[in-house]
């Protein structure tokens, strides 16, 4: 076994300051009616912020975002699985035991090395030796940001499976089950492993691991007692909460989807308010996020 340490040359500067997005900024009245829990605001405003946006962004019918969120439930679904995962483990059952006839296929051989960096150990196919260099890099920037942001150092060394594409990644045995064809990666709560596959642009991949490294941040906060069975009190938060909190930080409050979502839902009344976010006809990882630009706009990051 080949092991190689990555020297983390972690630009460790202030963050920016994140700001409302440009279809939100100067709407603070309508985005007060959302947090407040009539809407009104938002919506008293949604022509003028479409104009501002309509330029670089098209805007879906409600009913097309409807059916957007349907392929979206899937993910939503994996996440809220592995949670009862992670359930049933803590009261007996183990990863990877599976029932009879419900095995995780694998149809290729893969031959894991360690890439051992400052805070993570990054498990990846010797075939994608350079990809994993490459992961190291983007890891130690993203525990240099998160660590900063949220004072908080991880207890232990962070494990990280990356898998080449997301066929290999449907391959995995870190948890019961395969991850559906819209999971871009997952957290498992007991043993904070990040398991993730490397998407087409790289781009793409920096966001999927700084998303999944925002939630081992959340289980180790959260970790109220000692066990290998102990499950982390995160768990309880509601989805858009703790989705909406990874995406504010892995992408930041400026995301042209999220802002679609927002203003699409504001045209057509559809805007909900906090007792609705629960409401899986609200795709938490957009509303969630867009509640967390706001109150980090309104009331700063820390």
């Amino acid at each position: 076994m080949t092991v190689r340490t990555v020297t983390s040359a972690v630009n460790r500067t202030a963050l920016p300051s994140y700001r409302l997005p440009p279809a939100l900024r100067g709407t603070t009245t309508q985005l007060r009616g959302f947090v407040n829990g009539n809407g009104s605001g938002m919506r008293n405003g949604s022509r003028a912020v479409a104009r501002e946006s309509a330029a670089t962004l098209d805007r879906p019918q409600w009913s097309q975002t409807g059916q957007n969120m349907m392929s979206h439930r899937r993910e939503i679904k994996t996440w809220v699985a592995l949670a009862a995962v992670s359930l049933l483990t803590a009261c007996g059952a183990g990863f990877g035991q599976q029932g009879f006839g419900q095995n995780v296929v694998r149809y290729d051989d893969f031959d894991f090395k360690i890439l051992q960096t400052e805070h993570f150990d990054i498990y990846y196919d010797e075939e994608e030796r350079e990809a994993g260099v490459q992961a190291g890099r983007m890891a130690e920037r993203w525990y240099a940001r998160l660590s900063k942001l949220l004072n908080h150092e991880l207890r232990g060394r962070q494990p990280l499976f990356m898998y080449a594409s997301h066929p290999h990644f449907k391959q995995t045995t870190q948890f019961g089950g395969s991850p559906g064809e819209g999971t871009g990666g997952v957290t498992e709560a007991l043993k904070r492993r990040v398991v993730l596959p490397f998407a087409g642009p790289l781009k793409e991949t920096d966001h999927v691991l700084g998303h999944e490294l925002v939630h081992a941040f959340q289980f180790d906060m959260t970790q109220w007692g000692q066990g290998p069975r102990v499950l982390p009190r995160v768990l309880v938060l509601p989805l858009w909460f703790v989705e909406g909190m990874a995406e504010y930080l892995s992408v930041g409050p400026e995301d042209p989807h999220t802002a679609m979502w927002i203003r699409d839902a504001s045209e057509h009344d559809k805007l909900p308010d906090m007792a609705q976010l629960n409401d899986p006809r609200f795709f938490p990882y957009r509303f969630g996020q867009a509640f967390w630009a706001y109150i980090a706009g309104r009331f700063g990051d820390e």
